[in-house]
């Protein structure tokens, strides 16, 4: 079966906003990042943590692991 078309769900900057709200919300639930410890599987969930790690650093100005 062939694909006619292809929809395009969302832009860089989508995804860039949603990485963001991501973080946003993991900061809101958890008060020190330092205790925090981000797990991504490694195909496609680990490009993600470390986008989400990236922002907490910048957030908080602490480390993550």
């Amino acid at each position: 079966m062939k694909i006619k078309s292809t929809t395009k769900l969302l832009d860089k900057a989508d995804i860039s906003r949603m990485i963001h709200r991501l973080t946003n919300e993991i900061m809101e639930k958890n008060d020190d990042p330092e205790d925090l410890v981000l797990i991504g599987i490694l195909s496609r969930g680990e490009p993600l943590a470390q986008r989400i790690k990236k922002n907490i650093g910048e957030l908080t100005q602490k480390n993550v692991e």
